[in-house]
């Protein structure tokens, strides 16, 4: 089994798996809103002790640390993370051009 820790456990450098996200209804929808859904692959770009920057779907992002706290993830395989560099966008851009 993964072992899952909050976002704000992780070292600066890490691709990790979002695993769980907080029960709160509010907190769990501004959470999804900005793209952290269960299952995304999101690469912690620096901690500080307060706001943890985060590479979500190629978009960079700033969580205060109570929210990210609330967030559970678990380290990403390394070909799962090779996932985090490629966007839905750049996919479909790529098939058009081979049609």
């Amino acid at each position: 089994m993964k072992r899952c820790c909050p976002l704000t456990e992780f070292p600066a450098g890490s691709r990790v798996r979002i695993e769980k996200l907080c029960d709160c209804p509010r907190a769990r929808g501004r959470l999804c809103a900005l793209g952290l859904t269960p299952g995304t692959v999101v690469e912690i770009r620096s901690r500080s002790g307060g706001p943890c920057h985060l590479l979500v779907r190629g978009t960079s992002l700033s969580l205060g640390g109570g929210l990210a706290s609330r967030v559970l993830a678990s380290m990403a395989c390394p070909p799962c993370a090779e996932t985090l560099e490629t966007a839905p966008a750049t996919e479909s851009l790529t098939k058009s051009a081979k049609a």
